[in-house]
């Protein structure tokens, strides 16, 4: 994959999560990754049996993946508070 590619998925996985955040707040950080982290854990399970853990590492896959986890749960520090 060439860098266009690559800085195309690092922006989708930043944005969707950040998405997710706005459009849920009356959810908890808890609520929201237990509900939308499940979806991910079959990804990267499924990506790692697949793909093998070095070639997903090297792809930035698994970069993409931790930053998107990590968004959906520390993302109430971007909001404002109303």
């Amino acid at each position: 994959s060439n860098l266009n590619k690559r800085s195309a998925e690092l922006l989708i996985r930043c944005f969707i999560p950040i998405f997710i955040v706005f459009t849920t707040r009356n959810i908890s950080r808890n609520e929201r990754v237990l509900i939308f982290v499940s979806g991910f854990l079959f990804y990267i399970i499924t990506s790692i049996i697949f793909v093998g853990f070095p070639k997903a590492f090297v792809t930035g896959l698994m970069v993409c993946l931790a930053i998107s986890l990590l968004t959906l749960y520390y993302g109430d520090l971007l909001r404002t508070k109303d």
